[in-house]
């Protein structure tokens, strides 16, 4: 999977980690916990970026 904008290629390990089902829930909080602030300002984009994601899936 090609990631254009910086947004999604920032969101990549969170999106792993989200759709590793396997992985133990305490990796993906911590991710979110982690990437969120950094996420702060891109926040409004967020929806879209999603929804193109899981439209492309």
């Amino acid at each position: 999977m090609q990631a254009s904008p910086v947004g999604s290629s920032r969101l990549a390990p969170l999106l792993q980690a989200v759709s590793m089902p396997s992985e133990p829930y305490s990796a993906p909080h911590t991710i979110r916990t982690i990437r969120l602030p950094s996420l702060a300002p891109r926040l409004p984009t967020l929806p879209s970026l999603m929804s193109t994601l899981a439209a492309q899936s």
